[in-house]
């Protein structure tokens, strides 16, 4: 995150990295075959991609955009959908808000990692949630809320088979791109 806020080439191949990923905006394309319903469809997209932030902050565009960049940063981002007067509406949870301190054994078989809870068949079930990021000014311990897996969407990229949580897409740019800072001192 300092890299991804600090570095200015990081930073900048971040951005384009974001760009690339959603550009302007992913829209609705609907393939139904009757015209009258596809336009009924991306119009009510359009509609509720204007008010789709639970928080009131931004709408489907930024919310992707928000996506992208914690992909990149964090290697994972976490939905929470929220029903709402004018339908679902969606929150960001940032990532270390799911607390990864938790794994344990539960006692139907179930299981937690890294904050993500699993049923005995493997599936998942539910996400601990810290009711504020860890880092906050102030923070003080609090429980993890248990937010059942139905009403929150992980977007992340698995690299390896069992991986619970996703890995910063930047990390492997890190080094060289500290080795490049420190050249770039030492020449000047």
């Amino acid at each position: 995150r300092n890299a991804a806020t600090n570095n200015p080439w990081i930073k900048n191949g971040g951005g384009n990295w974001v760009a690339e990923i959603v550009g302007t905006g992913i829209t609705a394309s609907p393939t139904n075959p009757a015209p009258e319903v596809r336009k009924a469809l991306v119009d009510y997209w359009s509609r509720w991609g204007r008010q789709c932030d639970a928080d009131g902050r931004t709408n489907i565009e930024g919310i992707q955009e928000s996506i992208a960049r914690a992909l990149i940063v964090d290697g994972e981002a976490f939905l929470q959908i929220i029903p709402s007067e004018t339908g679902l509406a969606l929150r960001q949870i940032p990532a270390e808000q799911v607390y990864e301190n938790l794994t344990a054994k539960l006692p139907d078989g179930g299981y937690i990692v890294q904050g993500v809870e699993f049923a005995p068949d493997g599936t998942r079930r539910a996400y601990h949630i810290l009711p504020i990021v860890p880092t906050a000014l102030y923070a003080t311990y609090m429980e993890p809320v248990r937010v059942p897996a139905s009403d929150i969407i992980h977007v992340c990229h698995t690299v390896g088979t069992g991986q619970v949580r996703g890995l910063p897409w930047l990390a492997a740019a890190l080094i060289p791109s500290n080795e490049l800072d420190q050249l770039i001192d030492a020449l000047t």
